[in-house]
């Protein structure tokens, strides 16, 4: 897909999930290992980018 080559990304670590809000705006990342969960970093990423 064009993201995973769009230097924008900056992809470094695989796995690395990106989050885009309802405009496509970049809310956040979870890159390589979540800080706590999988489940409770994407909830804290979409909550914050609401």
């Amino acid at each position: 897909s064009p993201e995973a080559v769009n230097p924008k990304f900056d992809l470094k670590a695989i796995p690395t999930f990106y989050f885009f809000n309802r405009n496509n705006e970049f809310i956040g990342m979870i890159k390589e290992r979540p800080k706590k969960t999988i489940e409770e970093d994407t909830l804290e990423i979409i909550k914050e980018g609401l």
